[in-house]
């Protein structure tokens, strides 16, 4: 399966890290594999900062964890973190950047069914959040999504977030805002681990919800699942 990239806002061309160790521009097909190769984990990030071109950026994570409450719902967290210094900081800052942490976390309230679940491009069944730790400044990103499973089996599972909007929830310190609202779409493989979903969820509630946390001014409108 191709993913095509939405032509209606214009891309910049420039490279933006997110952890300079793996991000980069995405090319406008993106091969995602789907029963041809193994399913890696990847999230495509179209970013929309208020007044500049539309950016496209894209990381890479290791394997997720996932886990199951009583009622089925499902969990699931991934992390990736750039143990290199960043060398460079934006213009007018002096000093490396601290080593980032990129946390996403989807909560699956319902899972639709393929063959059987009627879905809308509107519609939504999950809660998407994506945070950026570096050092004493967090940013955290929240909002609504549609992600559906293409495999799950004893202790493992595939799937993909097909569409969501988010924009920032929260910050702690002074962080950049990377994204502004955003999209985010990917490809992800997660195994069962409750131990861990829960220590990564508890880690995220506890920076986020501490006094330093604040909530961030919010747009005038929300942007929409998709164009």
């Amino acid at each position: 399966m191709s993913l095509n990239i939405d032509r209606t806002q214009p891309r910049s061309r420039d490279r933006h890290p997110l952890c300079n160790r793996v991000a980069y521009i995405l090319p406008v097909c993106l091969a995602a594999g789907w029963g041809c190769a193994p399913v890696e984990t990847r999230f495509e990030i179209v970013a929309f900062h208020e007044g500049a071109t539309a950016r496209q950026l894209s990381e890479r994570f290791d394997a997720g964890r996932y886990s199951r409450n009583a009622h089925r719902d499902l969990s699931i967290v991934f992390e990736v973190h750039d143990a290199d210094m960043v060398e460079t900081r934006p213009p007018g800052e002096l000093g490396p950047l601290p080593p980032t942490t990129q946390i996403v976390t989807i909560q699956m309230f319902w899972e639709p069914r393929p063959g059987t679940t009627h879905a809308e491009s509107s519609q939504t069944n999950a809660t998407i959040s994506y945070c950026l730790i570096s050092g004493p400044d967090s940013i955290r990103y929240a909002g609504a999504g549609f992600v559906y499973l293409s495999k799950s089996q004893e202790g493992r599972i595939e799937g993909r977030i097909e569409s969501s909007a988010l924009k920032v929830a929260q910050v702690v310190g002074q962080p950049r805002d990377l994204f502004g609202r955003c999209r985010i779409q990917g490809t992800f493989v997660a195994t069962e681990d409750k131990q861990l979903v829960v220590a990564k969820l508890l880690r995220v509630r506890r920076l986020f919800g501490s006094p330093g946390a604040h909530q961030a001014p919010q747009p005038a409108t929300d942007l929409p699942l998709e164009d």
